[in-house]
């Protein structure tokens, strides 16, 4: 099929999304077994599902491939609704004008709010197609390799095929009749490529509702370090990006006619840079190191086990000699916990080949500090400005120096002992028979940090490709199996994420009391409080035998209707209560209203009913008042006729 946008669309739109393969639901005994035997067995489907996938050149970068991108996202959409999710398109609108042609996919399952809600973030965008010369054929259309091990196309390792691993496991769920361990929703980014972080903006302005009840957040993009081992990232580093801009003449002069006559602005700009970073690649701003994350004997333990060999990685980049005196653990620990400083270029400079005999009017130096965990944009702009001044008064150079931060991109860190760092290392675990690599991204990912403080909760990235899978001159690619066992990764997960972090049933908050006793019912507040069993329990005995009331069995009654049979029971006590509370409520003695008041509260403390301070009892300000508070309490708790004053409750 021709990857050309007009012809393309011709011959794909009288496809209809109905004509997916799709199997019947197998009821199967309930295990994370059955789902890796099924995902095994369907993996023909899920290739045929990512073919369909990658012939959609969604690149977003290009304009003019935008409306192929809204195609996809509805698309997308079709696809989840035959897996039971409900989907919504937003269009990506920052500013009122612009075109609605990109669409953010929100997806969830359905929501039992028994269980607690992972949030997947996926993307469905691609990067350009270059070097077509080193593809196996079209970008966009899925092709295998020649022992049929492997899976070549745009998107299969970085953006499609993660998101339909994700979609696999959750089918997988589904068609085996497994009941679902967590709530999941999806956000399906069409910017995942982009660099200005558009889908940041849009979703700190507009899908907070969406977020509302999430309480783990899972990256499914990048890769993984090396080809041998999985890993799961915890954290990335940030950036802070810098200019320095030094003016000195008007106009650019020629160094035969003024050399030595003016202090040249490039002269001070070498010597600002030269005094940010030693040759050990030490950071000499003063106080950078101060908030740096000290490292642990378990930390150093663990990047000794890392899939990283030094003399490998040396001669792929082809350099003389590496840092930290070629030691593993030293070089991985500036890769992943110390903050680096790098020099990219100077504007205004002349780089022609030819001899250049001009001074420049003016320059402009930019670096960059890469951040870790616990270092803040602010903080570094702070430092980094404090000491360039200082380094500049010293300097005593009559050129003008204007220094900036042009980008500052905060960090994100995820507590290694967090449940859904454990929860993806037992995953890891059990799919692949080895230990995760449990490490800081040193990339930039830049959507965590705003999923996160969205979200309020803890975010972690589970890459889906290795580390040779993406690649700048060659194919992008992925192994059959990886594809396969990446679905099996994600149902384990889900599957012990819901075992290690049930979430406690929410207490049940009764409407207002209706019941005909209270003179102003639309004002009162009382609330029974169940217990986490009372909630979770869905079924019984129609009616329910008391041979005595106590406060164990108030305890363990369910929240449903049924509970008009304990009006009756209750009379017993409502009498014995009226004897011992009410007709001293009424005298003038107040040590025997304190004794009915000490007696109530223990009661009610022991049967788990709370909030009697919202009825008056212990703020009174008199004797009269205080006995109608214990009146309209007890009519609320055992009215006389129309049994327990709660909301119907199935």
């Amino acid at each position: 099929m021709e990857s050309v946008v007009g012809e393309y669309f011709d011959d794909f739109d009288h496809q209809a999304v109905e004509n997916i393969e799709f199997d019947e639901p197998q009821p199967v005994d309930d295990g994370v077994e059955s789902i890796f035997d099924y995902l095994d067995e369907k993996r023909d489907i899920f290739i045929r599902r990512l073919r369909d996938l990658v012939r959609f050149p969604t690149v977003t970068s290009n304009a003019a491939r935008w409306r192929i991108s809204a195609e996809m996202a509805e698309y997308l959409t079709n696809i989840l609704a035959k897996f039971a999710m409900k989907s919504t398109l937003l269009p990506i609108v920052l500013e009122p004008e612009e075109e609605k042609e990109n669409f953010l996919v929100l997806a969830e399952t359905e929501r039992d709010p028994s269980k607690k809600t992972l949030c997947i973030y996926c993307n469905y965008d691609v990067y350009p197609e270059t070097n077509r010369d080193f593809w196996y054929g079209d970008p966009f259309s899925l092709t295998l390799n020649y022992n049929e091990t492997e899976l070549f196309g745009k998107g299969v390792s970085f953006s499609k095929g993660p998101l339909l691993c994700v979609i696999n496991a959750i089918g997988a769920y589904q068609r085996l009749c497994i009941e679902m361990p967590v709530n999941v929703k999806l956000v399906l980014d069409p910017f995942g490529t982009s660099d200005d972080d558009r889908t940041g903006k849009f979703l700190r302005k507009s899908c907070h509702e969406f977020f509302d009840d999430i309480d783990f957040v899972c990256l499914s993009i990048g890769s993984w370090l090396g080809n041998n081992r999985p890993c799961v990232f915890h954290g990335s580093r940030g950036i802070c990006y810098f200019t320095i801009e030094i003016q000195g003449p008007s106009k650019d002069l020629h160094s035969g006619s003024y050399g030595g006559l003016i202090s040249e602005p490039m002269t001070d700009l070498v010597f600002m840079l030269n005094q940010l970073v030693n040759k050990y690649g030490v950071i000499l701003v003063d106080d950078i190191y101060n908030d740096v994350r000290q490292m642990t004997k378990e930390m150093k333990k663990s990047l000794g086990k890392l899939d990283f060999n030094v003399h490998d990685f040396k001669d792929s980049i082809g350099a003389f000699q590496l840092l930290a005196k070629e030691n593993k653990v030293g070089l991985l620990a500036n890769l992943f916990y110390l903050p680096s400083l790098s020099i990219h270029g100077i504007e205004g400079a002349h780089a022609a080949h030819r001899p250049a005999n001009l001074i420049p009017g003016k320059v402009i130096g930019k670096f960059s500090i890469n951040i870790v965990p616990n270092m803040s944009p602010p903080n570094v702009k702070r430092k980094v400005f404090d000491y360039l001044g200082k380094i500049w008064r010293q300097r005593r150079s009559t050129n003008k120096i204007r220094v900036q931060m042009t980008v500052g991109k905060p960090t994100w860190y995820t507590d290694r002992e967090d449940s859904i760092c454990v929860a993806a290392r037992t995953a890891v675990g059990r799919v692949y028979g080895q230990e995760a690599e449990l490490v800081v991204n040193p990339s930039r990912v830049k959507i965590a940090k705003t999923l996160e403080k969205i979200a309020k909760a803890p975010v972690i990235m589970l890459p889906v490709g290795r580390a040779d899978d993406i690649s700048d001159t060659g194919p992008e690619k992925m192994l059959i199996d990886n594809y396969v066992d990446r679905a099996k990764l994600y149902a384990a997960y889900m599957h012990v994420l819901g075992r290690l972090s049930p979430k406690t049933p929410p207490i049940l908050n009764a409407e207002p009391c209706t019941c005909k006793y209270l003179e102003s019912p639309g004002e009162c507040t009382c609330v029974f409080v169940a217990t986490p069993e009372d909630l979770a329990e869905k079924a019984g005995e129609d009616t329910i035998p008391f041979d005595d009331i106590r406060p164990e069995s108030v305890r363990n009654l369910p929240i449903t209707a049924r509970l008009q049979e304990y009006s009756v029971q209750a009379e017993r006590k409502i009498h014995e209560l009226d004897e011992l509370c009410l007709r001293k409520a009424v005298t003038s003695e107040s040590e025997s209203s304190e004794s009915a008041t000490g007696h109530l509260k223990h009661f009610l403390a022991e049967s788990g009913v709370v909030g009697f301070d919202d009825f008056g009892i212990e703020r009174a300000p008199s004797i009269e008042s205080f006995g109608g508070g214990m009146s309209a309490l007890l009519k609320s708790i055992f009215p006389r006729s129309t049994g327990l004053c709660l909301p119907d409750a199935a």
